[in-house]
């Protein structure tokens, strides 16, 4: 058990400009019963300045159990193959003071001059509502796992399954103030609430046939988060919520094609700016008119919902290879620069952008026209980001040791080929690295082949 304190100040600019200190206490309790219970108890009583007294301080708690059930006569017994087995729970709680600092005080700007005869004075104007109450953001984490290895490590297991709630998360009300107030807005308060849950799983195998021997380990990781509370304006239709999506989710009008023909275009609900090549757009709410009523609110974001991994080794004699792949899916990526592209200034332009678009040649284009007009981001340049890539593959061999015994002054020669980021397979974005959102203009990673060796005296 242990129990401490710490406190810390930071000057910049020489010590003139800023200040900034902590006053933190933290502890630990550990409890180990036979190898078979395990329990800790920890805590962090944390003091920021950023915010009012009586609201710096913060008390954050964690607990943490495991039971190893491996140790257990009962299923040494029952169950031979099982060489190790862990139940584990834990809770803990978590603060954030990384916002805005001193919001509780009333800030002051020189703006909007007066003038007093012939002379000019310097007025001074008022920043957004102080905030009183400021304080902590705070995160709630509980996971239950599983660990367990089987048959010698023919099979391994790591399951973990968590949730987390944020709360009194630093956001701003959509409210408007007067400007007979004399403020310019009102300050963040302490009321979002966002959820989160998802898994993390780890599957492994490791084996050995006469003088061949590998392992092999895959990863999975699942999240998704929720918007429980924020001051949300309500949308002209039910259809454009944040509330209830996932954080980052955006509004979308929906692609449905191009228009190729006039009487195409004449007879299909569109903007009054719309023109023969450019985009269909959905009329959602079906009222005859496109305007931001019929954008939509994308239920996948640009963060996926899941990451996974696989990594191999192989070693055979004085041969070894290490194979690792990773990949994501459930996540979308939008990019407005492919929406750009191949426009008439003669800007850059990709292959994708400009093959089968929309010209007077080919009225059959199923790409948009260049310089095509939308009247926001539409689905059409919103992509499924999904994609395996094979990350690293690096081959080696070391020389027989008793080739290095002739040398009587070497101890290890290994030869190697490795490779990095070799191929990637994309279900959709086939022009550009699908693991960039935004900017398909950014130069993707590079294809890297080495060639070496490496020597020990």
């Amino acid at each position: 058990m242990g129990v401490g304190s710490s406190a810390a100040e930071d000057l910049g600019n020489g010590g003139l400009a800023s200040r900034n200190a902590y006053d933190n206490y933290f502890g630990r309790f550990n409890y180990d019963f036979k190898a078979k219970y395990l329990l800790e108890f920890l805590f962090r009583y944390d003091g920021s300045q950023i915010f009012p007294q009586g609201k710096r301080y913060g008390f954050f708690p964690g607990i943490s159990g495991a039971w190893r059930l491996s140790e257990e006569n009962f299923v040494r017994n029952a169950l031979p193959f099982v060489n190790s087995l862990k139940l584990r729970a834990s809770y803990g709680e978590l603060g954030n003071d990384r916002v805005g600092a001193f919001q509780y005080l009333q800030f002051f700007g020189f703006g909007g001059n007066y003038v007093f005869g012939n002379t000019v004075a310097p007025g001074l104007t008022t920043g957004v509502l102080p905030n009183p109450n400021i304080t902590w953001e705070r995160a709630k984490k509980t996971d239950i796992g599983l660990e367990a290895t089987l048959w010698n490590g023919k099979l391994g297991v790591d399951l973990t399954l968590w949730q987390q709630k944020r709360r009194d998360i630093l956001i701003n009300r959509n409210l408007a103030i007067p400007s007979t107030m004399g403020f310019p807005g009102v300050p963040p308060e302490n009321f979002g609430k966002v959820n989160s849950q998802g898994l993390e799983l780890i599957l492994s195998h490791r084996n050995s046939f006469g003088p061949l021997k590998y392992d092999i380990s895959g990863n999975v990781a699942y999240s998704v988060s929720k918007v429980i509370e924020l001051d949300e304006v309500p949308p002209a239709e039910a259809y454009q919520n944040y509330t209830g999506t996932p954080i980052g989710s955006s509004l979308y009008y929906k692609a449905d094609g191009v228009f190729n023909t006039q009487e195409e275009l004449d007879n299909y609900p569109h903007h009054a700016n719309s023109q023969v090549g450019d985009i269909k757009v959905v009329d959602l709410n079906k009222d005859g008119v496109i305007d931001s009523k019929d954008q939509y609110r994308f239920e996948y974001t640009a963060t996926p919902r899941y990451v996974f991994g696989l990594n191999t080794n192989f070693q055979f004699k004085n041969f070894d290879l290490n194979i690792f792949f990773q990949g994501q899916t459930g996540v979308y990526n939008y990019d407005g620069t492919a929406a750009a592209l191949g426009n008439t200034d003669f800007s850059n332009a990709s292959v994708w952008r400009a093959t089968d678009r929309w010209t007077e040649s080919n009225p059959n284009g199923t790409k948009p026209r260049a310089d095509a007009w939308q009247p926001g981001n539409t689905t059409f340049f919103l992509f499924d980001a999904t994609f395996i890539r094979l990350k690293t593959i690096e081959l080696g061999y070391n020389l027989p040791s008793a080739i290095l015994e002739r040398t009587k002054a070497l101890k290890n020669v290994r030869l190697f080929a490795s490779a990095f980021n070799l191929a990637t397979w994309s279900k959709e974005i086939k022009w550009a690295d699908p693991e960039l959102n935004g900017n398909f203009l950014v130069w993707p990673p590079q294809r890297i082949i080495n060639f070496g060796i490496s020597v020990n005296f």
